[in-house]
């Protein structure tokens, strides 16, 4: 598969073949600070290989190049690459990084990371420049290493770019989402492109999760190459796939059809674990178990392994034959024969000396009678007879200090004659300094310890605590640390030198502000005036600080009652015309006086120059003129009021006779006649002159009648009736209102006094007598 061995070319292409497919291809390659100047040249050759590989114009491959490393920029413009020409000259003088991030490492090509999302998105935008609409789409990524910067956008060129943080996309959920979004935005730019990743990396299985997101989701399109320098072996195989993306096995051999040529594979893999059948490009691996291990029959492999193919690597795993131990009894030493793969053995000689056989033993002898000593450092032992080799004796062996070992270092081992082993103490070869102390261990034996510092502290952190080789321990006090003008230092037994702020800088000013600088310990430092506008006032005062207060009530006072004094944020003192109040006296006027303001006066007195009338002022409606009522008056006397001269009393011609009080009900029953005589034949002339006729109307009588009711409440009224029963003519309504206008005017009445005329019909039922009622 594509994926396979990476250190040799896939196939070899036949001479001469160029693929002359319509393709528009884009090469994205990383310019990453992974790759070393020597790398960057072996991938310059691999571009060289590839661009070499195709046939260029209008009806063949145009072929563009893109690079990245944190910002993207290109190489050869996709409308610039249809000629073999300018591709040779612009491969030829491909550099290691572009002018806006420049070389800064003389070993390393670029710098500023891995940003393949935006190299594979400037790529699209590349191959959206394509005019062919029918020419096949090819987009190819090159990298050496993980995805570790997260697309931004464009820069100010216009090119997709990308930024910090690095990440790690296999273990960076959200670095992994966006080469995804980058991979879709190709796929969505230029439907139905063809997407591979060609990747250099001896650990490629780590990356394959993201080789396939740059391969389209496609495993069957990424190109691994082990190292830069086995990049150009992988041309061919790339130029393949993508000169003919749907290649067939030509006949029976496992291959490619190339320029109508079959070239078999050589580069697929060929474990031994599998058995491979035609039918692929690489063919069909089976896996062989059991007694089809091939590598039960190989006798090529050493022959004192037992082998089984390990699938994950091809190979042949052995474990060594298993070996008969080493038999003490007959001296004999068993190996694996390389030359047959079977067991062998060879003898071996005893330290001892002794013969191949049973081994000695010193229960074989009774010690008593055989090798009986007195000495308490000897004991029994059992060794071969010089005399004879295949023989034992018991020999009384003298005790060393090894024998008499007990474990203890800080022993001395001897053996004595009569007690045996004994282990008196060892003395010390030291002579210990003041600050140390001797100490015997029983595994290491006599050794020198420094004192435990401790035994030097005396429990005051102020004093650094030390032990003299001469004096012993000495307790220093320690120097106080460096501090600045804000700092101050103290030192307690318990703590030792503590380093604290010093107490907040304080002039006892809140007009000031306090500070401490370092250098120059506390600075006191005016506090400006806070902001106010022009109807406010500042003070600062040093207990309170700054205070904004409004400006006193009497500021703007301009002593002027006539005017309205107020203040305004922005122009200050303002004096407005005081409005006059409101007035609802008809009577009284307004004036407004700067020192007492708005005063009320009367208005001149009413006078309408007419002596009939009473003139005064209303509160509501102003001047009033009032005539002047009509006093009571005797009768025959008439009340009149001239405008110039006022009320006058005019006596005149008394028409009736009637004398008597009213209330005297003799008089006024007995008083029938009560017309002056001569007034009398004037009111029968009246009448005759207002009811005409043949006859002559006749004037009856008239008298004082009361109405009805009571003496006190009745209704007093002279009447008079006028008979008119010998006229021809009867009494109408027109007479009736002409009588009542011209007796009216007779008696001298106002308009006001009432006068009832009643017609009463006379004895032949002619409406012919009038009653004539009017008040006393």
């Amino acid at each position: 598969a594509l994926r396979g061995n990476s250190d040799s070319s896939l196939f070899s292409p036949p001479v001469n073949c160029k693929c002359g497919v319509k393709l528009d291809i884009v090469l994205v390659l990383d310019r990453s600070g992974s790759i070393n100047l020597a790398e960057f040249r072996q991938e310059k050759q691999f571009v060289q290989d590839f661009s070499n590989s195709f046939d260029y114009g209008p009806l063949g491959a145009n072929l563009g190049i893109t690079h990245f490393n944190r910002i993207t920029w290109d190489g050869i413009k996709l409308e610039e690459g249809t000629f073999k020409e300018n591709i040779e000259t612009g491969v030829a003088s491909m550099q290691c990084c572009d002018d806006r991030n420049p070389q800064k490492d003389t070993d390393r090509c670029c710098c500023c990371g891995t940003a393949v999302s935006s190299g594979m998105r400037n790529g699209a935008l590349m191959l959206a420049t394509s005019q062919r609409s029918t020419a096949g789409k090819i987009l190819i990524t090159l990298t050496d290493g993980y995805h570790n910067r997260l697309y931004v956008g464009l820069d100010g060129n216009g090119k997709p770019e990308g930024r910090d943080p690095a990440c790690r996309s296999n273990e960076v959920q959200d670095c992994r989402d966006d080469l995804v979004a980058g991979a879709q935005f190709v796929k969505d730019t230029i439907p139905g492109v063809t997407l591979y990743a060609v990747a250099v990396s001896d650990n490629a299985d780590a990356l394959m999760d993201e080789l396939e997101v740059i391969a389209g989701g496609s495993s069957d399109r990424i190109i691994v190459a082990s190292d830069f320098a086995r990049l150009p072996a992988v041309v061919s195989e790339l130029v393949s796939k993508t000169c003919d993306e749907n290649a067939k096995p030509c006949g029976n051999c496992c291959g490619l059809c190339t320029c109508g040529t079959c070239t078999p594979v050589s580069g697929c893999d060929e474990r031994k674990c599998f058995q491979r059948t035609k039918g692929d490009l690489c063919c069909t691996e089976v896996q062989l178990v059991g007694d089809d291990d091939p590598c039960k029959a190989d006798t090529s492999l050493p022959k004192c392994f037992h082998y089984k193919c390990n699938p994950q690597t091809g190979e042949c795993d052995g474990t060594p034959k298993e070996i008969q131990p080493r038999d003490e009894e007959k001296c004999l030493d068993f190996f694996c024969d390389e030359t047959t793969g079977e067991q062998a053995e060879k003898p071996f000689e005893r330290e001892t000396g002794e013969a191949c056989g049973p081994r000695c033993d010193i229960t074989q002898f009774n010690v008593e009678e055989d090798c009986k000593d007195t000495s308490a450092c000897t004991v029994p032992e059992c060794i071969v007879d010089p005399a004879d080799p295949t023989k034992f004796k018991c020999l009384q062996k003298n005790l060393t200090s090894a024998d008499c070992d007990d474990g203890d270092a800080c022993t001395e081992d001897i053996c004595d004659p009569n007690k045996g082993c004994q282990h008196p103490p060892k003395d010390s070869p030291f002579t210990p300094n003041a600050c140390q102390k001797e100490k015997c261990d029983p595994e290491k034996g006599w050794e020198l310890i420094d004192n435990d510092p401790e035994e030097s502290n005396d429990d005051d952190k102020c004093t650094e605590d030390k032990c003299d080789p001469r004096d012993g321990c000495v307790n220093t006090e320690i120097p106080p640390p460096k501090i600045n003008e804000c700092q101050e230092a103290e030192c307690t037994p318990e703590s030792g030198w503590v380093v604290t702020d010093a107490p907040p800088c304080d002039d006892d000013d809140e007009c000031t502000e306090d500070k401490c600088d370092p250098e120059t310990g506390c600075v006191s430092i005016e506090i400006p005036a806070p902001e106010f506008n022009k109807c406010q006032e500042v003070e600062c005062d040093p207990r309170t600080g700054w205070e904004v207060r409004a400006l006193p009530e009497d500021e703007c006072d301009d002593g002027n009652a006539c005017t309205d004094d107020r203040c305004d944020d922005e122009q200050g003192c303002v004096y407005e015309k005081s409005p006059e109040p409101e007035n609802n006296n008809k009577c009284k006027y307004l004036i407004c006086d700067p020192d007492n303001g708005w005063e009320e006066f009367d208005n001149e007195p009413c006078n309408d120059d007419n002596a009939c009338t009473v003139d005064r002022c209303d509160e509501d409606e102003g001047c009033v003129f009032e005539a002047i009522e009509e006093p009571e008056t005797e009768r025959c006397v008439k009340w009149t009021c001239d405008k110039d001269n006022g009320p006058e009393f005019v006596d005149q011609p008394c028409k009736f006779i009637v004398e008597c009080d009213y209330d005297d009900q003799n008089c006024r029953r007995d008083q029938r006649e009560f017309l002056e005589e001569e007034v009398e034949q004037d009111f029968i002339s009246l009448v005759r002159e207002i009811f005409p006729n043949n006859g002559l109307a006749t004037y009856v009588s008239g008298s004082l009648s009361y109405g009805s009711g009571t003496e006190e409440n009745a209704n007093p009224f002279f009447s008079i009736q006028i008979n008119n029963h010998d006229a021809a003519e009867l009494i109408d309504d027109d007479m009736l209102k002409e009588a009542t206008t011209k007796i009216r005017e007779f008696f001298g009445f106002d308009s006001d006094r009432e006068i009832q005329l009643d017609v009463f019909k006379s004895g032949d039922g002619g409406k012919r007598i009038v009653d004539v009622k009017f008040n006393f």
